[in-house]
Formats: C-alpha cells, sequence, structure tokens
C-alpha cells in the first residue's frame, strides 16, 4: 500500500506541474492535454488521503459537492445528461487535489526552501514576461501579445502611452492578471513582509500597470490591514503614509486614466460598474426553480443568457443556483478554519477569503482556470510551509 501511496503522489506532483504550467505560461487558446492526462493518477492519490486522513475530507467534499450540484444542476435544467459539460464540471475536482497533494507531501522529500523557491520562481517568470510586454524591445513584447491573447486583445496594449496601457500578461485580459499578481502579493506579505518586500513591490507595480480598479482598491486594503495587524505603532505611522504617497505619485507619473475614476469617483457610476449590477436582473427574473437550482451549466453566455457574465456570483447564480452558491460560500469560508487547523494560525485563510469575495463582484476566481489553479498552489504551499508538526505520524521527517 505504501508503494501505491508513494508512486501516486509522484504522478500527482507532475499532474500540478503541469496543471500550473498550463494555466500560467502556455497560451490559453492552445490545447494542453498532459496534465488531464495524468489527471486520473491524481484522484486516485486524493482518493486515498481522503480515507486515510481525516483532516483533509471537508475540503475535498466541498470542491466534489459543487461538482456533483454541477452534474445535478445541469440535468435538472435540460432534462438531459450532457456529457458535453463534463469536462467543466470535472474541473472542480482539480483543485483540491493541488492544495491536498502540496500540503500534505509526506513521502517525496521536499524542503520547505524548496518549494519557497519554486513560488518565487513562478512569480519572476510572470514578471518578465509582462516587463518584456511592457517595455516592447524589439517589438518583443507585441509578439508575445499576439502569442498569449486573441487579437482583439492587442488594443489593450498601448506600447506609447502609460495612461492607457494595460497590461495584460500571459493571461486574456489585464483583470485576470492583476487577481494573479493580487494573489502572489498576499502570499509574499503573509509569508514575511519584511523578507519579501520587493516582491510585493514588484506584484504591486504590476497591478498598477492592470489598471484593474477592483483588484488596486482590495490589494491596498488588504495591504494596510496587514500592515497594521503584524507591525508596530510607529512602523505604521512611516509604512502607511509612504505608501498613499508612492502610490499617488505613481498614478501621477504614469497618469491612468483609468485609476484616476477611483478618485474621481467615476469608476463608481462609470458604465462597466452599471452595466456588471444591471446584469444581475436576468437572475432575478428567472423562476423561482431557476434561481434555486440554476440554469446548468453555460459554456457560452452571449447564446444562453444574451449577454456576459461579468461576476463570479452572477454567474454562479444563474448557472448554479442559490444551492450553488451556498456550497461555493461554505468552500470560501472554510478556507480560514482549514488553515487553522493545519497551522495553528488563520490570518492568512481570511485575508484569501476577503480577497475572493472583494474580486468576485467584477471578476472571477473559481470559474477562472489561471486563478484558481494559482490560489490552490498558493494555499496547498501555505498549508505545507506552516503546517505543525503534531498533526503529522513523523515529525522527525518535517522539511526543514
Amino acid at each position: 500500500m505504501k508503494s501505491i501511496v508513494k508512486i501516486t503522489e509522484a504522478l500527482s506532483l507532475l499532474f500540478i506541474v503541469n496543471t500550473v504550467f498550463a494555466a500560467l505560461f502556455w497560451p490559453g487558446h492552445i490545447p494542453y492535454i498532459a496534465d488531464d492526462i495524468l489527471l486520473p493518477f491524481a484522484l486516485i492519490h486524493l482518493g486515498i488521503t481522503f480515507f486515510q486522513e481525516r483532516k483533509w475530507r471537508w475540503i475535498i467534499l466541498l470542491f466534489c459537492s459543487i461538482a456533483a450540484w454541477g452534474l445535478i444542476s445541469d440535468l435538472i435544467a435540460n432534462n438531459t445528461f450532457r456529457t458535453v459539460h463534463i469536462g467543466v464540471i470535472v474541473r472542480w475536482v482539480k483543485w483540491p487535489v493541488i492544495i491536498v497533494t502540496i500540503a500534505n507531501l509526506s513521502h517525496i522529500k521536499i524542503r520547505k526552501k524548496q518549494l519557497i523557491s519554486f513560488i518565487i520562481i513562478l512569480f519572476l517568470a510572470l514578471s518578465f514576461i509582462n516587463l518584456i510586454l511592457l517595455i516592447n524591445p524589439f517589438q518583443l513584447g507585441e509578439i508575445l501579445h499576439m502569442i498569449y491573447s486573441p487579437k482583439t486583445e492587442v488594443l489593450l496594449g498601448n506600447y506609447h502611452e502609460f495612461g492607457a496601457f494595460r497590461l495584460s500578461g500571459t493571461m486574456l485580459n489585464p483583470n485576470n492578471n492583476a487577481v494573479i499578481f493580487g494573489l502572489m502579493l498576499i502570499f509574499f506579505l503573509s509569508l514575511n513582509q519584511k523578507k519579501f518586500w520587493k516582491y510585493c513591490l514588484l506584484a504591486f507595480f504590476f497591478i498598477f500597470l492592470t489598471q484593474s480598479r477592483t483588484v488596486l482598491i482590495i490589494v491596498i486594503a488588504l495591504v494596510a490591514l496587514s500592515i497594521l495587524v503584524n507591525n508596530t505603532r510607529k512602523n505604521n505611522m512611516i509604512l502607511i503614509p509612504s505608501g498613499i504617497i508612492g502610490l499617488l505619485g505613481m498614478l501621477f507619473i504614469f497618469r491612468s486614466t483609468n485609476l484616476m475614476s477611483i478618485l474621481s469617483g467615476d469608476a463608481f457610476i462609470s458604465n462597466s460598474w452599471i452595466n456588471r449590477m444591471a446584469h444581475y436582473s436576468i437572475f432575478f427574473d428567472s423562476s423561482s426553480s431557476d434561481k434555486i437550482l440554476g440554469h446548468g451549466v453555460i459554456l457560452d453566455p452571449i447564446a444562453s443568457a444574451g449577454m456576459h457574465f461579468d461576476s463570479e456570483y452572477l454567474s454562479i447564480l444563474y448557472q448554479f443556483g442559490i444551492v450553488g452558491l451556498v456550497i461555493l460560500a461554505l468552500l470560501i469560508v472554510y478556507i480560514p478554519f482549514l488553515i487553522k487547523k493545519i497551522t495553528g494560525s488563520s490570518f492568512f485563510g481570511w485575508l484569501v477569503v476577503l480577497f475572493v469575495a472583494g474580486i468576485a463582484v467584477t471578476n472571477f476566481v473559481f470559474l477562472n482556470v489561471e486563478v484558481i489553479t494559482l490560489l490552490s498552489l498558493l494555499l496547498g504551499t501555505w498549508l505545507f510551509l506552516n503546517r505543525t508538526n503534531k498533526l503529522y505520524n513523523n515529525p522527525k521527517k518535517e522539511a526543514k
């Protein structure tokens, strides 16, 4: 049995490496199947872990509950079992594989420093690509932009006027790029803000250049909260004013018209915000049964609902109903409790909850493959780095 666990753990880890690479660096419009080939072995390992270790059961059950409800909702809404949508549903089972495998590594000797280095390499690689897109040396930025984004999205990149420039990076749009760097910033900030402050500053710089107003506001609030909680009053009197002055300076230097609308208040009365709020009417206009049970999996919102779902809350409500949103809410709220149980501290978990809850108003986390892949990786890494020895059978083997 031990040999089976070791083999499935190794294959599960290989699945994770492929999934992370596909999500963060592989162009989204080009098929990538290596992770799907390895998924069955990863699911076997997840099943073994579920039955052997009680502490991981709730997080696995909650993800599987969303997948199961997705199938049930789709069956009820369409009066038939549609196999074409199974791939979308199965995705929900990938994320606990990443979280649990990384957090529960025991048979493969990986040290904490090695895992931190892996995250740093991912971050610096993303930063390098974004820097090339920003500077555009020898037109390499435009070439990369064409590789990673559809041709229509190239219009988002203006290489000569920073006020209109929105950095998409390896994502399909700048908002997703901002969420990716926002997660990285929160991770480094919570890990050790004094040791990793350079990475935090670099992540914030790229968030600024995406001109995502939602992410910027949430990140500023969470950074301020983290500083207040983890620093002395004397440090806060220096750090917080310095941060405000630095932000205002960046707004002035880069002449960011999109972000300046936050200060003027136009961001909250813009067509973008108004349209997002108006879209919720499609849910409230649904029948009572559709409100509760959902309309089933929607692959093409324009064809099915006549519009794009610009909010994760709306997308979940419309597809899986109130039942689906309740299950997702339970999953999100359970994250800090899991982190508290494994590590003894839930602060990072609550930062993640606040970040996800805020982002879901105008963007996507769990319904965005790139974002949820990174979030799962960071959650698993955090649990591995901070887990307490008493929860494991062999404390001497705990990676230093």
